[in-house]
């Protein structure tokens, strides 16, 4: 089965007829000036997770999100190397899918690794292990919600 659609060679002569908006710029400085601006005050939140994991520390974070909206993550890491520096690897999931059940993702952090596996704002699982325990609705009031 192919993985593209085009051949090798001309996918790398492809050239997008896409071009960029005169406005793109000033959209996103105007976009992230406003979601940090909601986001303000609200500090990021890391809490033991309840969870049956005894070998890792695993911890649920909250921060704000788009218009102040939280974004969920399960972080895990390893027991050994607590208060020195390690290496990070974040995890983002497609729409549909959600960080799952905590400790569900553990492969990275016993590899010595830092693992936060990041819910996508608005959603929780389509697939990815089930609805996630802390998953909130949505708010359907606000555009983007």
């Amino acid at each position: 089965m192919a993985r593209t659609d085009l051949p090798l060679d001309e996918l790398r002569r492809h050239r997008s007829e896409v071009r960029r908006p005169a406005d793109f710029d000033a959209f996103w400085a105007d976009t992230i000036t406003a979601a940090r601006a909601a986001g303000a005050g609200t500090a990021p939140a890391l809490a033991p997770a309840d969870t049956p994991v005894t070998g890792l520390v695993v911890e649920d974070l909250t921060f704000p999100g788009f218009a102040g909206d939280p974004v969920r993550a399960w972080v895990s890491r390893p027991l050994a190397g607590r208060d020195t520096a390690l290496p990070v690897v974040v995890e983002f999931l497609g729409y549909g899918g959600g960080r799952g059940r905590p400790g569900e993702r553990v492969h990275w952090a016993l590899a010595g690794y830092v693992h936060v596996v990041m819910d996508t704002r608005g959603q929780g699982s389509g697939w990815a292990g089930g609805d996630t325990p802390t998953r909130t609705a949505p708010d359907r009031t606000r555009a983007g919600g």
